[in-house]
């Protein structure tokens, strides 16, 4: 019994653990702009100018600027008078690639969601260990199934029409990149000849320079001998 009760302390712990962490993704992801989550871009507006002899109410026939060969029907507004204009939306066709994923993830916000999936396996795995060893904890802890089911609830925080949808098998992928990228700049801190960081250079010790003697001799100006001169020791 106090194994279980170890196990579940363990487990409890983990729990608080993976929904700290889960806020915080979910406040990173808030806080992902269009541009980096850009949406399917489905109208654009365009303006039209009210041709002779319409008057509101009327039907006016145009191209599309945006679909060769498309044409749309609007009728004129209230107070549109030949040669005004107003303007109208249109639809336009999604030229992103699909092919690819359109989103930009920040690292804060793939980091995160990296955190979370491990702190949510590890508390997973802790529950489903305390449940196993006791008997009268209930139904069964469906361990591979919370596990597959731990993005569900980040889901509703994506916005809609997404050029490159967002769904439970599209962040394993981002998490599994995640963890590539974190590899990958784990060993290209520790290869060799890699930038280390460098000691400042100390300059040289400043040598001061000894003041030099001056002896002052007197020497004669004829002549071509000359008596010796006794020379100071330190000369």
């Amino acid at each position: 019994k106090a194994q279980i009760e170890a196990l579940k302390k363990r487990a409890m712990t983990l729990k608080a653990k993976s929904d700290k962490v889960y806020d915080a993704t979910r406040k990173a992801i808030k806080k992902m702009t269009e541009k980096e989550l850009p949406k399917k871009k489905k109208n654009e507006k365009v303006s039209i100018v009210v041709p002779d002899g319409k008057k509101p109410g009327d039907d006016i026939t145009f191209a599309n600027p945006h679909v060769p060969g498309q044409k749309l029907r609007v009728k004129v507004p209230k107070n549109g008078a030949p040669g005004s204009k107003f303007v109208v939306s249109v639809p336009v066709p999604v030229k992103a690639n699909t092919d690819i994923d359109n989103n930009k993830w920040p690292r804060l916000a793939q980091d995160l969601l990296d955190e979370f999936s491990h702190a949510y396996d590890d508390w997973c795995h802790a529950e489903a260990a305390w449940r196993e060893m006791d008997p009268s904890s209930g139904v069964k802890f469906q361990l591979h199934r919370e596990r597959m089911n731990k993005f569900d609830t980040l889901l509703p925080f994506f916005p809609k029409d997404l050029i490159t949808p967002v769904d439970p098998g599209y962040l394993r992928k981002v998490v599994r990149r995640a963890r590539q990228n974190k590899h990958k700049r784990s060993k290209t801190a520790h290869l060799p000849g890699s930038p280390e960081k460098e000691e400042p250079v100390k300059p040289p010790p400043v040598v001061k320079q000894q003041k030099p003697e001056v002896y002052e001799m007197a020497l004669p100006t004829k002549g071509t001998k000359f008596s010796l001169v006794a020379a100071p020791e330190s000369f």
